[in-house]
């Protein structure tokens, strides 16, 4: 998942993006192939495809699922997110319990403004890879995402009790601390978000913070001056 944890970077863009797959008819483009059922002949081609992939890579459909999800992440950072969710589902289809191919799902669902849909898949990928670091901060982002397009306050809270924790388990987490930034700035809580930044840029001078949001933040109000 780094390659994609690396989309941090432009968190805030995802709050812009608006894409059209969720509303495809075609059960390749929803997660999990929309939980629905499927006809004998994609169910033949389904078991072609596993055997194929599992003598690919020796029998390991572990192995042979990470190779996909792989693959997703260089269609989602080239803005294919068709195609990325065609692989994750391959991906999900030869290991069940991929918490990445999840994962990956899950924030496609988010870039789509499928939040539910989003934060449920987060749970399950969660559930399987409760140690990711990484996969926490994503979660706790989107969740953050979803409560400012919904106004939701409670859910808000949830998110910020979750950036919290994870400035505890993991306070060199540089998008942990941008993504708690930029909630705070939905809140219009400027001088939290600023201590925020600091406490980011403090980890230092090869940490990337969004240009973009710097910019917002400063139109509300001037970076304080330290002490």
């Amino acid at each position: 998942m780094q390659k994609f944890y690396h989309l941090q970077r432009v968190a805030m863009c995802v709050l812009l993006v608006s894409m059209t797959w969720a509303h495809a008819k075609d059960i390749n483009l929803l997660p999990k192939y929309g939980s629905l059922p499927k006809s004998e002949s994609i169910r033949q081609a389904d078991r072609e495809f596993i055997a194929a992939m599992g003598r690919q890579f020796g029998g390991d459909l572990k192995k042979a699922s990470q190779a996909v999800v792989n693959r997703a992440w260089q269609s989602v950072q080239s803005g294919d997110a068709k195609t990325a969710m065609q692989r994750l589902n391959q991906a999900w289809l030869l290991n069940p319990d991929n918490a990445e191919a999840l994962w990956g799902m899950a924030v496609i669902s988010a870039m789509g403004n499928e939040f539910d849909t989003a934060l449920t898949l987060f749970n399950e990928a969660a559930a399987l890879d409760r140690d990711n670091v990484n996969l926490a901060v994503d979660h706790a982002r989107t969740m953050s995402i979803a409560a400012m397009r919904r106004s939701d306050s409670a859910l808000m809270k949830d998110a910020i009790s979750r950036f919290e924790q994870l400035a505890v388990r993991a306070p060199g987490n540089a998008a942990n601390w941008q993504n708690w930034a930029i909630a705070l700035y939905y809140q219009q809580d400027y001088a939290g978000a600023w201590r925020k930044m600091a406490k980011m840029e403090a980890l230092g001078p090869r940490v990337m913070t969004d240009p973009r949001f710097i910019e917002a933040l400063t139109a509300k109000m001037p970076r304080p001056v330290a002490d």
